[in-house]
């Protein structure tokens, strides 16, 4: 009997001795969606995919695609619909341009309802088979490095935004200038062409021309 007690009474110090772990301490829900990239001229033609995980302090986000162009210069743009319930339906082109229609400039109203901003995630050259792969993190509240719509930070609600990942060619890589056109929207860019268009992987032509999108 003694040594029962004696057996307890040890179990019971380094019970003690152990430290309880809080409920704050386990790791946050995430959400993962996976989409489909496409091109913006043809959304039925899928070239890869991306996945993008949210929790409560942001999102993490992978883009896979091909037929990038050989050695293209490629960069990544976030394009966050803060409310979606303030869109058209779908969120799309008809909220950031007028009639849909990037000639005509942008939607300032719809951008507002919609509270939109748009900036710079990431950029890499391709391979010589026109393939790559992105990967970044975004925290709710960041402003990000260069936003091109919208103003504030890019996400205000990580679980309720509504993600649009858009990959933006700069053409062929060229030596000496890589720096400068995987780090600016307009970087190494001479001719501007709408998105969705066919740059034909050209020196200094610049367009949007990919995109997956992430459903809240």
């Amino acid at each position: 009997m003694r040594t029962t007690h004696r057996l307890g009474a040890i179990l019971g110090v380094i019970a003690l001795m152990i430290p309880a772990v809080p409920a704050a301490a386990h790791k946050p829900h995430r959400d993962r969606s996976v989409s489909p990239v496409t091109f913006l001229s043809d959304s039925t033609r899928t070239v890869g995919w991306s996945s993008l995980v949210r929790d409560d302090d942001g999102v993490h986000m992978m883009f896979r695609s091909s037929e990038l162009g050989a050695n293209a210069a490629i960069t990544i743009w976030w394009v966050v619909f803060n409310n979606p319930n303030g869109c058209s339906n779908p969120c799309g082109p008809d909220d950031l341009f007028l009639n849909g229609d990037p000639t005509q400039g942008f939607n300032e109203a719809q951008i507002e309802a919609a509270q939109i901003v748009a900036g710079y995630s990431t950029g890499r050259v391709a391979n010589e088979d026109g393939k790559a792969t992105f990967r970044d993190s975004l925290l709710a509240g960041a402003v990000g490095d260069e936003l091109i719509v919208g103003s504030g930070p890019l996400i205000q609600d990580s679980r309720v935004a509504e993600i649009h990942v858009v990959a933006r060619t700069h053409g062929p890589a060229i030596p000496g200038l890589v720096d400068e056109q995987l780090g600016s929207y307009a970087g190494g860019c001479e001719v501007f062409l709408l998105p969705g268009s066919d740059t034909g992987n050209a020196v200094g032509v610049c367009a949007d021309f990919q995109s997956a999108t992430h459903l809240p």
